[in-house]
């Protein structure tokens, strides 16, 4: 998949202005550590509505554009279908906060999280060995919509993200 020149979103219900991968301290999330961003606004929308009904912070849309070329150097990590690597990579930073995307500086994953609960719940079946890993995948290709994730884990791939401006849920678009 051609990743340059992206713009992608970060829903959130925290303020910035810089990003900081050490306020990104949560391990175990899909693809552990690292700055997560959608390309689909809306998306970006339903999680900063969703994490700001938390707490009394308002709920913020970020925009960067990423740039055009991505350095060979920087190692690249695309999820493109449910199979078994994804569940297992998956599954192992849930459970362990560690995976096969540890040494990557951009992990991407055209099928994103959902509110409902369904990818959870599938995956403690399979770790309770109630599912197989083709029983599991199947589960999840039912149930999900077309959606991505982007996870940036590494100063060196932050850098390549450029400020657009965020959009405040109620108030609009700040540049």
């Amino acid at each position: 998949m051609e990743l340059g020149g992206k713009t992608l979103y970060h829903g959130t219900m925290h303020e910035f202005t810089e990003i900081d991968l050490s306020k990104c301290d949560n391990k175990f999330r899909d693809f552990g550590r690292g700055f997560y961003l959608t390309s689909e606004f809306q998306q970006a929308q339903s999680w900063a509505a969703h994490k700001s009904e938390l707490s009394a912070s308002k709920a913020r849309v970020y925009r960067y554009k990423l740039d055009e070329e991505i350095p060979d150097h920087l190692k690249l990590y695309e999820f493109l279908e449910y199979d078994e690597k994804w569940l297992q990579c998956i599954v192992d930073n849930r459970r362990h906060g560690t995976s096969i995307v540890d040494d990557g500086d951009i992990v991407y994953d055209r099928m994103a999280d959902s509110f409902s609960g369904q990818i959870t719940a599938a995956i403690k079946k399979y770790e309770k060995a109630v599912f197989d890993a083709s029983q599991t995948i199947e589960v999840l290709r039912k149930g999900r919509k077309k959606r991505d994730q982007f996870c940036f884990k590494t100063v060196g791939a932050v850098s390549l993200l450029q400020p657009q401006g965020y959009y405040i849920i109620g108030e609009g678009w700040h540049e």
